[in-house]
């Protein structure tokens, strides 16, 4: 993925960073990541790469340290990114000088992902977002429909971070010791980065969104594996909203906060993908009754084509994303997901991700 980088030739001193992979049975994967990590052109004196390896039953830890990193080892504990963060910290603090990095095992980086990430730092930042992209596009048909997701939010969401709050992505962010300790650390959310945020925004910290920092990650390849994921991420948001929802609107009102209003806003309304199933119901519907304007069904489908066809325009303009549209159908499959948590009991365990490592050089190609 990374090629050897240049050492850099700048003196001064610099941002103390800490990289921490979480891991769970990732033996795959792990080591190509901390390699990447090992050709980053930040001196390799100021930072540390940390793997977390997490009740494993695999080769992670021996992988890890033969790639040439760090590793502590968890046997036992709740299960989640959060809480494995937690742990970690509270065993290792961080210094106050020092930031942390999270990234995905899966993951694959660009050589320059750390100096970008530091270079916002220097200039200001608390927490910055790198951009998050699919790295197996082409894997399968799943792999496809999940990862435009990643590419929407980078052309559409964060198309103009100066009106919109950037959301923490669970990777490729980092975040200074100080702004963590503000906010209260980690928790054991099942979306972890989404609570994170949440508490960000409540405590004024602006994210700033790095589209030229880029990190490559792996789409689930196959239908099951990927509602899981889906799901698992539809049930931590609605636990956020429903710890957090009406404390963030409550202070958004009482102090005209654009940013707090926003992130209430996002956490109330349901995705795209349910939107679009919504809509074309009732157009259906509408159709059948007989409805008459402004609820005919014209009106219905215009409002389900807009949905649908602007993140297609959107995506339309990126060349490496262009062949890969004719799966976007698909994701009407995540609307149905959202609706299962909606209507169904929560589950409490934590879904794990089988990773392949089926990110190709070509695949994860930079724009």
């Amino acid at each position: 993925m990374s090629e050897v980088q240049p050492p850099s030739t700048d003196s001064s001193p610099k941002r103390p960073l800490r990289v921490v992979i979480p891991a769970y049975d990732e033996e795959r994967v792990v080591g190509a990541l901390v390699e990447d990590l090992r050709c980053q052109n930040y001196p390799s004196e100021a930072y540390t790469v940390w793997v977390l390896a997490d009740r494993c039953e695999d080769d992670t830890a021996g992988v890890a340290v033969r790639a040439g990193a760090r590793v502590v080892e968890r046997s036992c504990g709740p299960d989640g990114k959060g809480e494995l963060l937690r742990w970690h910290l509270s065993e290792h603090p961080l210094a106050p000088n020092e930031a942390l990095v999270v990234l995905d095992a899966d993951n694959r980086v660009d050589g320059d992902l750390l100096s970008r990430l530091a270079g916002a730092l220097a200039e200001g930042a608390k927490v910055v977002q790198a951009s998050v992209l699919p790295s197996n596009l082409g894997a399968s048909p799943i792999a496809a429909a999940a990862g435009l997701g990643d590419w929407m939010t980078r052309e559409m969401v964060y198309a103009n971070t100066k009106r919109r709050p950037v959301e923490l992505g669970g990777t490729g962010f980092c975040i200074t010791a100080a702004a963590l300790e503000e906010v209260g650390g980690w928790s054991g959310s099942f979306t972890e980065d989404l609570d994170l945020t949440v508490r960000l925004v409540q405590a004024g910290h602006r994210i700033e969104y790095l589209p030229e920092a880029r990190v490559w990650d792996e789409k689930p390849t196959d239908l099951r594996s990927a509602v899981r994921q889906r799901r698992r991420w539809a049930q931590g948001r609605a636990g956020v909203r429903k710890r957090r929802g009406r404390a963030l609107l409550g202070r958004a009102v009482a102090e005209r906060s654009a940013p707090m209003m926003l992130m209430a806003v996002r956490l109330a309304v349901p995705g795209r993908s349910f939107l679009m199933l919504l809509t074309l119901a009732l157009g259906a519907w509408a159709a059948v009754g007989g409805w008459g304007f402004p609820f005919s069904w014209p009106v219905w489908t215009a409002v389900a084509l807009w949905l649908a066809g602007r993140p297609v325009w959107a995506l339309w303009r990126v060349r490496e994303v262009r062949p890969h549209l004719r799966w976007y159908p698909i994701t009407l499959i995540w609307g149905f997901v959202w609706l299962l948590v909606r209507l169904l009991p929560h589950r409490r365990e934590w879904y794990h991700t089988l990773h392949q490592g089926t990110a190709s050089g070509e695949d994860a190609a930079p724009i």
